[in-house]
């Protein structure tokens, strides 16, 4: 619950106060290691429960669906870093739709490696977006023409990964 509250004051940010880069970058930075952190905590406790994995699951897409919204809607980020990010949005609903899917006839598709690859790869490229913003606007030194590729390298990484997700579910859907 922690990260759905901070995802949301995250999503305020981004609507409405996207000049606070510093505070947009720090609060999707803890955001994304309370996930790494609370699935520990459940298995460690051994408190693993459906519901735990479909809220872990639902606050992990709202996280990212607001760094992307960030991404797309920022006007101090390059546009081929817009452009990944509308693939990975695409990515993200069709993930969505085939645990919806699962989910209706009872299977399976819990995050694989490849999904957790994907988490990885974009909660990395979309921290680094803010931080090549506070960078540049904040501290004055220009790092866009090294960093905006290697960003770009990163997230498109995660689309791959998500594609890969993509078609471990959807396989595990028809067998």
């Amino acid at each position: 619950m922690c990260r759905v509250w901070l995802t949301t004051f995250l999503l305020w940010q981004v609507i409405w106060h996207r000049q606070m880069i510093w505070s947009i970058f720090t609060i999707g930075l803890i955001a994304a290691l309370t996930d790494g952190v609370d699935g520990y905590i459940a298995r460690k406790n051994n408190i693993v429960s459906q519901f735990g994995k479909a809220a872990d699951r639902l606050a992990d897409k709202y996280l990212q669906f607001v760094m992307y919204a960030f991404i797309i809607l920022d006007a101090r980020i390059a546009y081929e870093l817009k452009y990944i990010a509308w693939l990975l949005v695409v990515i993200e609903l069709g993930l969505c739709v085939t645990w919806v899917v699962a989910l209706v006839h009872n299977k399976d598709v819990s995050a694989g490696k490849w999904g957790k690859f994907k988490m990885i790869a974009a909660c990395i490229g979309v921290l680094a977006c803010p931080a090549i913003v506070i960078v540049e606007h904040h501290l004055g030194v220009k790092i866009s023409f090294c960093a905006t590729p290697t960003v770009f390298f990163v997230l498109l990484a995660a689309a791959m990964f998500g594609i890969m997700s993509f078609w471990r579910h959807s396989q595990g859907l028809v067998g």
